[in-house]
């Protein structure tokens, strides 16, 4: 829903409807993509290998996925750029062991679910599996697990509602200006 969601603020922005226009939310998530997978490069690698910068654009500019990603318009690519940030701010998170970091994780992570609907699994496995890694590890706190999950649960409860409502054929909710089908 997130790239009906761009395209629609966009076009309410704009006040009208062009090719153009209906691609900058993947452009801009393509971008997503390839700053935040240079932060992660620079995060881990930057100042014990100094051509981790080259290697990581060399990848990036030869491997096809990732310029076609930012080509095509389809709703599911957005998860690519999402998911990235959302990496990335989790590794700050665990790297600083600052609330904040582990809060805009949280938020992070309930962005990529509006990306793409295989995400709900994804983010619930990846989630489960990194929050048992890191609880054995002593990585994190229970702070931390709260700050990232309170957002997280915010941002996913009308996805949750919708999935209940369609798991138990319950009839559509409307709250506010929010339909929930």
């Amino acid at each position: 829903a997130l790239y009906a969601y761009l395209c629609a603020a966009l076009i309410k922005l704009t006040g009208g409807v062009n090719t153009i226009l209906l691609r900058i939310p993947i452009a801009l998530f393509s971008l997503l993509t390839m700053v935040f997978g240079a932060l992660i490069v620079d995060r881990w690698m930057g100042k014990k290998h100094p051509r981790a910068w080259f290697v990581y654009g060399l990848f990036y500019l030869i491997a096809p996925f990732f310029v076609m990603n930012g080509r095509f318009g389809l709703d599911c690519n957005l998860m690519l750029g999402a998911s990235t940030m959302f990496l990335y701010v989790l590794i700050r998170a665990v790297d600083s062991q600052k609330t904040g970091w582990f809060f805009l994780s949280g938020l992070a992570a309930g962005l990529v679910l509006y990306t793409y609907a295989i995400s709900y699994l994804v983010m619930i496995l990846f989630l489960a599996l990194m929050l048992a890694c890191l609880i054995v590890l002593k990585k994190v706190r229970p702070r931390h697990v709260a700050a990232l999950c309170v957002p997280l649960l915010l941002l996913a409860w009308p996805l949750i509602a919708v999935q209940i409502i369609n798991l138990f054929d319950l009839p559509q909710v409307t709250i506010g200006g929010m339909t929930l089908t």
